[in-house]
């Protein structure tokens, strides 16, 4: 754990305003009160910016559906699922309002038109990336953009 956050810190010291994401099972075999908590407290110290979340479902032909018990009941897997989805969300919006004012590079993947009550315009998808020449400033106006 030390190790995972001193290259988490070193990464935000040589670039700031990067984006650091997580995939998240919750629920795999044998996680204690006690693991989920320490995730809990990972989540809470490094803030990811995206991340993906599921709890754990036994896949057969796995070497975890072969050697593993699934032993954590769906309602603690689905709590926990909630738990960390929400502290994701949070910490989400956190670091997208890091970003407010400023102008920066993204890779434009695509465009559509996805109306919501958060949004008023087309939805931008993409990311940061060596592509340069696909690359166009953007400036986030407020965080629901």
């Amino acid at each position: 754990r030390k190790e995972y956050l001193d290259l988490v810190e070193n990464i935000f010291k040589i670039i700031p305003d990067c984006s650091i994401s997580h995939d998240m099972i919750s629920g795999f075999p044998n996680e204690s009160e006690d693991d989920h908590k320490q995730t809990v407290s990972l989540m809470e110290k490094v803030k990811y910016s995206f991340g993906y979340m599921f709890k754990y479902s036994e896949r057969p032909g796995t070497l975890a559906a072969k050697k593993l018990d699934d032993n954590v009941d769906e309602k603690t897997k689905s709590r926990r699922l909630s738990e960390i989805v929400a502290l994701k969300q949070k910490h989400s919006l956190f670091r997208s309002k890091q970003f407010i004012g400023k102008t920066v590079e993204v890779l434009i993947e695509k465009s559509q038109m996805i109306p919501t009550k958060q949004t008023k315009g087309p939805i931008y998808m993409g990311s940061n990336n060596i592509l340069k020449s696909n690359i166009h400033p953007y400036m986030l106006s407020n965080s629901k953009q």
